[in-house]
């Protein structure tokens, strides 16, 4: 796969960003942001599925997510990978000239390249995806409102839980901030990476870069903005994994069973607790009768 040419994109200049041009302090953190919200909206779906308590309505609803999950993975670990390899700036910070074919950095430039143009090809079949399951997993959920509502008549008091109901009722807004933060995530990947492409492309030019010289300012800013690149992503580096570890049902079903190994210990827990007070409670009352 042979990744476009970003070297002559505006990814600095007034057209996607707004007025004011972006810098890359901002450009990292906002990826960092979005790129948190994507995750952070997929964990919630998985996470509110995984709390169903029948389970073939569970393993129903989750056949309906795992394209979401699959699309999603797919997303992220190329994004995760771009950003994680942006770090190639500290060579051109050392060097002020392109890492050569040889070296370990002309790797990560050429991952930062590849992956941001993976995540480019994955991104239109991730929205995709979210249009396309919104229906059957509403419909779902319905569905899943409706069997509860009927079992649940008698008292009259009784409902549905309020999690199922939050979900279901907040869903358009959750996959419409979903696909909105993919395409601000893939926005400002695309910067970053235009951005490296230009230190590429500057420092290719021997005489441009014999003439700029080793300045101390822009140095140390570059040594920055890749230390501000590593910090900026030490939490996203887990993302992937966390996705991949949601394509096992098995585990997901493990992890639901010690959670309610937990909350049953906790429970008990505190129901000693409250034996254990009131048997104190009753001792001092016979201690304070009698003396």
């Amino acid at each position: 796969m042979k990744p476009r040419n970003t070297s002559r994109r505006d990814h600095d200049s007034e057209g996607a960003f707004g007025s004011k041009p972006l810098s890359m302090c901002d450009a990292f953190s906002h990826l960092h942001d979005m790129e948190a919200y994507v995750f952070n909206i997929m964990d919630h779906l998985i996470t509110q599925v995984n709390n169903i308590d029948n389970p073939d309505s569970r393993e129903n609803t989750f056949a309906i997510l795992e394209p979401l999950n699959d699309s999603a993975l797919d997303f992220i670990t190329p994004v995760v990978n771009a950003w994680d390899d942006t770090t190639v700036m500290e060579y051109f910070a050392d060097h002020l000239r392109p890492p050569p074919g040889t070296c370990f950095d002309s790797d990560r430039y050429q991952s930062v390249r590849w992956n941001t143009q993976r995540a480019r090809e994955v991104l239109p079949y991730l929205d995709a995806t979210i249009v396309r399951m919104e229906a059957p997993l509403t419909a779902q959920l319905r569905k899943l409102k409706d069997q509860k509502s009927r079992f649940l008549k008698w008292p009259p008091w009784s409902s549905p839980s309020p999690e199922l109901v939050n979900l279901l009722d907040n869903l358009p807004q959750t996959l419409s901030a979903l696909r909105y933060s993919c395409r601000q995530t893939m926005q400002y990947l695309d910067a970053i990476e235009g951005f490296v492409v230009c230190l590429n492309d500057f420092f290719s030019d021997e005489r441009r870069a014999a003439a700029f010289g080793r300045r101390r300012e822009f140095v140390e800013a570059l040594h920055d903005l890749a230390d501000i690149a590593a910090k900026s992503q030490e939490a996203a580096r887990y993302h992937p994994g966390v996705l991949w570890y949601y394509k096992d049902r098995e585990s997901i079903h493990r992890s639901r069973i010690l959670q309610g190994l937990d909350a049953s210990v906790n429970r008990d827990h505190k129901i000693m607790l409250s034996i254990f007070f009131c048997v104190v409670s009753i001792v001092i009352l016979i201690f304070w009768a009698l003396f």
